[in-house]
């Protein structure tokens, strides 16, 4: 199992924009694609970012997964769409984590 930590500066006034983007399309398309998402986050200091971690069974999985989302044309279109008033993220980050398995299991 590995994780990915995606963190995205969003431009100033974007914010909402984005996350509308997730609730009206973008999560089910996630799921569809075979994302499981395990939470998102935002700073509780107002800093323009979002946080969120996604649970991989493998490299392959995930390169099949991001593959095969960013080529559908629901996403292509709602991602247009949702951009007509420019773009919403400044730079996007990602970092790929392993469960060191330290912590007792309950």
């Amino acid at each position: 199992m590995i994780y990915e930590l995606r963190i995205y500066d969003i431009i100033p006034n974007r914010r909402g924009a984005l996350y509308d983007r997730f609730k009206a399309g973008a999560l089910r398309l996630l799921a569809k694609h075979g994302f499981k998402l395990v939470n998102m986050w935002e700073p509780t200091d107002g800093q323009e970012k979002l946080f969120y971690i996604l649970e991989w069974e493998d490299e392959t999985a995930r390169a099949r997964g991001w593959n095969s989302f960013r080529s559908d044309p629901e996403w292509q279109e709602l991602k247009s769409t949702t951009e007509a008033a420019g773009p919403m993220v400044t730079k996007m980050e990602h970092f790929f984590l392993r469960d060191l398995q330290l912590l007792p299991k309950d």
